[in-house]
């Protein structure tokens, strides 16, 4: 493309020969997270795009669920500089969490549901968080109590039917409420801002903390899509993973929902040899996985006589 090679990898970009023209001339999307979401889904509206166990939705209604969350966070007070901290196992409420807070010109970050209390407080503390979203089952009241008094939370969301004495503490619906007369204003979101804090294996010492804006997920899918990879609307796309690290959270969540794939969420199996069963029961023609599974899939008599192509 730009002359006689220079022996420079960065300058020659070899690798664009596995890219078709209109691939490498493709438009670069310099926009929101939630934005490049809705410019890739707009003529995809009656497709299917959640399939968990708490609910299924549309496009439509996904987007309708966006607007009512980014809605509410701005009425509780979830503006442009805040942080908002998830607690949860693979569920929806991640995804359409992601987008409200993007919505509003926030930020969000997610810990692993082993999480001890003391790590979620110093992780709250040490990201500055406002507001914590948490399922009920990984909740005590004595944990609920520590983190309003160590911390700086001024709710702490519940995504369950568990019920908690302290006024600051409301189920997913009242949040919802708290949005219901609310007109969003225009909010100028730059793509270069804080969109999400991803943590690292802490393969090297203590886990890392790892900023991430909106074009760090955009140009990711976009390269995704602008290949030879087959991301066809429609596919249905298995998710086993919580969003709490980069890998899961852009390519395991932004990719399937920018190509207009239905995100086919499950809990992963507590005993990974039943991995092939949900691979059989979902019908799901893409799969983002450690290298164990195939073994799984591989080995499996459910699957011997199944096309996995």
């Amino acid at each position: 493309v730009q002359g006689p090679p220079t022996g420079y990898a960065s300058i020659d970009k070899p690798w664009l020969k596995y890219y078709s023209e209109e691939h490498i001339l493709a438009d670069i999307p310099h926009m929101t997270a939630y934005e490049y979401l809705l410019d890739c889904n707009k003529d995809n509206m009656d497709l299917s795009a959640i399939d968990s166990m708490e609910g299924k939705y549309t496009y439509r209604e996904l987007f309708e669920m966006i607007d009512k969350t980014a809605n509410s966070l701005y009425a509780m007070g979830i503006e442009k500089g805040k942080k908002v901290m998830m607690m949860l196992p693979p569920i929806s409420f991640e995804s359409i969490l992601f987008y409200g807070v993007d919505k509003v010109g926030a930020a969000i970050s997610e810990v692993p549901i082993q999480t001890t209390t003391d790590d979620l407080i110093n992780k709250i503390n040490k990201l500055d968080m406002s507001m914590l979203f948490i399922s009920d089952f990984l909740l005590t009241e004595e944990a609920e109590k520590e983190i309003y008094e160590k911390t700086g939370v001024t709710n702490i969301v519940i995504i369950g039917n568990k019920e908690y004495k302290d006024e600051r503490t409301i189920s997913w619906n009242q949040f919802i409420e708290n949005g219901k007369d609310i007109v969003l204003p225009n909010i100028e979101r730059n793509p270069e801002d804080l969109l999400f804090i991803a943590s690292t294996g802490g393969s090297t010492g203590e886990p890392k903390s790892v900023m991430l804006n909106d074009e760090c997920f955009n140009i990711a899918v976009h390269q995704y899509l602008n290949s030879d990879l087959k991301y066809d609307a429609g596919d249905r796309w298995l998710r086993l993973w919580s969003l709490f690290s980069a890998s899961a959270v852009v390519a395991n969540n932004h990719l399937p929902l920018c190509a207009g794939m239905n995100s086919v969420i499950r809990p992963f199996p507590m005993d990974i040899n039943d991995f092939d069963k949900i691979v059989y029961e979902s019908k799901t023609e893409h799969l983002m996985l450690i290298p164990q599974l195939l073994d799984v899939l591989e080995k499996s008599e459910l699957l011997k006589n199944e096309d996995l192509s």
